[in-house]
C-alpha cells in the first residue's frame, strides 16, 4: 500500500486521467465480451479467466485516473458530447436485450454499458478540451467542503 501512495503524484496529471478512462473502457468491453461467450459456452472457461483479469485491470485503471492523495486534481469544463457516442451504446443496449435466454445477465451488462458510456464522455472531455481547471483538495474540517477552490486554469497547446 504504502507503494501506491510514494507513486501517485501531488498534482493530477491529464495523461493519467486519459490512460485511466481508456483502459477502463477496454476492461468493459472485454468483460461485456466474456460474458457473451460464457453464455455461449464459448471457450467459457478462458472467458472466465480473463474476465476476472479485466476486473483486476478495471481495479488498476481506475487508481491510475483517480485523484486521491494529490494535492491538486483536474476538473474538466462543460463539455457537449457527440451524438454518436450517445446511440451506439443505446444500439448495443437493445441488441443485447433481443438475445435469447440472454435475460440473467442483461442487468450485469446494463450497468457495465452505463459504466461505458461514462467513461467514454469523460474520456472524450479530457481529449479535447481547450482547457482545465487545476483546484485544491479541501480538508474535512473546512467551512464549505462542495466549493470549487480553483489554483490555475491551463490551457493545452
Amino acid at each position: 500500500m504504502t507503494i501506491l501512495v510514494d507513486m501517485k503524484p501531488k498534482t493530477q496529471k491529464l495523461i493519467h486521467m486519459i490512460i485511466g478512462l481508456i483502459g477502463m473502457i477496454f476492461a468493459v468491453w472485454i468483460m461485456i465480451g466474456c460474458i457473451l461467450a460464457m453464455h455461449l459456452d464459448f471457450h467459457a472457461y478462458i472467458a472466465g479467466c480473463v474476465y476476472l483479469i479485466c476486473l483486476y485491470l478495471l481495479c488498476i485503471f481506475f487508481c491510475i485516473f483517480w485523484s486521491h492523495r494529490t494535492i491538486l486534481y483536474i476538473a474538466l469544463p462543460f463539455f457537449q458530447c457527440p451524438i454518436l457516442i450517445d446511440l451506439f451504446h443505446l444500439v448495443i443496449g437493445i441488441i443485447l436485450s433481443f438475445i435469447p435466454s440472454f435475460h440473467n445477465h442483461l442487468p450485469f451488462c446494463i450497468i457495465l454499458l452505463f459504466a461505458s458510456y461514462s467513461f467514454c464522455v469523460d474520456a472524450y472531455s479530457c481529449i479535447f478540451t481547450e482547457y482545465y481547471l487545476l483546484c485544491r483538495h479541501h480538508n474535512r474540517n473546512e467551512a464549505n467542503p462542495r466549493e470549487l477552490r480553483v489554483d490555475h486554469r491551463v490551457y493545452r497547446d
